[in-house]
């Protein structure tokens, strides 16, 4: 675990390569999975990431006992194997540090922790809550910038709250480059940044040379256990091999468009969260998905079986593409860094 007082250094170290966060999953009958789950964290870590994060999926259909006990199931999972993280936010302060020390306690490296949605009317507010977090924890805390908590952080917010000795990281969940960037100037020099949309993953690495993809479901939606174009590519750039780099990004433009579009919900005027689709993107990958809990909808059976047709058809065209069976992608890989 990073304590507080390490948890700056800890990241710089230690936060790298490709994060990725499993779902959470439920039997017919709406208990946990915690063998499906347990099944996924394998599929991930036989897909080479180097950390998982846990725990955002849906905890908005959890009790605050059923959060705390899939994230055990969670951290049991993954064991030594990888860096892991939980998401503990919560609308109650009290209730997130109750959150933030189980997962302490049960082997999580660091947490992840949004504003919460009532909380985010000022951010004065915004900086309270995370500091009374911080005061009442010793675990490195990253932060979650996302417009879903109702307001996206500034760049004077994140300047204060990169001097909290317990903020390591941040994961800048935005769908704006521009802004992105700006964050990445303020803070870089202090904690961890990381744009975690695959779709600008080459300009990150080119230009902030950043060095983690923090919790992208591109490393499952867009490679198989012996298909691995987003870790390649990864490589690649961080050898500084950026034109070959490009060709395998560029070839994974006919499934990217696919999982783009699965997305697209979270930046509309009435977010909803693609969740639905997303286990039913895994199912179709090779790994468990299943329903989603109330009050989620789940697809209707023709709606889930044809996405999945689109989804097995458009990963057929993606891996014809000549780019997969030539230099550089059939070269040796050098391992994530």
């Amino acid at each position: 675990m990073a304590t507080a007082r390490q948890a700056k250094a800890w990241a710089f170290a230690n936060l790298r390569g490709l994060y990725v966060s499993p779902l959470t999953l439920f039997h017919e009958d709406d208990s946990l999975d915690r063998e499906g789950l347990a099944f996924n964290v394998d599929y991930l870590v036989r897909l080479s990431v180097t950390g998982l994060g846990y725990g955002h999926g849906e905890p908005w259909s959890l009790t605050h006992e059923e959060r705390k006990t899939t994230a055990e199931h969670f951290l049991a999972a993954a064991g030594d194997r990888v860096k892991k993280y939980v998401h503990t936010f919560d609308h109650s302060a009290p209730d997130t540090v109750d959150l933030c020390n189980h997962a302490a306690d049960h082997g999580a490296d660091l947490v992840m922790i949004e504003p919460p949605y009532e909380w985010a009317k000022s951010e004065a507010m915004i900086y309270q809550y995370y500091k009374f977090i911080a005061d009442h924890t010793d675990i490195g805390i990253i932060l979650l910038n996302t417009p879903h908590s109702g307001r996206i952080m500034s760049n004077e917010l994140l300047d204060k709250l990169a001097d909290i000795p317990a903020v390591c990281a941040i994961k800048d969940g935005i769908n704006d480059w521009t802004t992105a960037r700006g964050h990445w100037q303020t803070v870089h020099d202090r904690i961890v940044f990381s744009l975690p949309r695959e779709e600008e993953a080459l300009a990150c690495l080119m230009y902030l040379k950043q060095q983690v993809q923090l919790g992208t479901s591109a490393v499952f939606c867009l490679q198989t256990q012996d298909w691995k174009p987003v870790k390649r590519y990864v490589e690649l750039a961080y050898e500084g091999r950026y034109q070959d780099a490009f060709k395998i990004w560029a070839a994974l433009g006919p499934l990217r468009d696919l999982w783009s579009s699965m997305h697209t919900v979270l930046w509309s005027a009435n977010a909803e969260h693609p969740i639905v689709w997303a286990k039913a993107w895994c199912e179709a990958m090779g790994m468990k998905g299943g329903k989603v809990r109330a009050p989620g909808r789940n697809l209707e059976p023709e709606v889930k079986a044809d996405f999945q047709r689109r989804i097995g058809e458009t990963l057929a065209q993606t891996q014809a593409d000549p780019v997969f069976n030539a230099e550089p992608f059939l070269a040796e890989p050098v391992g994530a860094r």
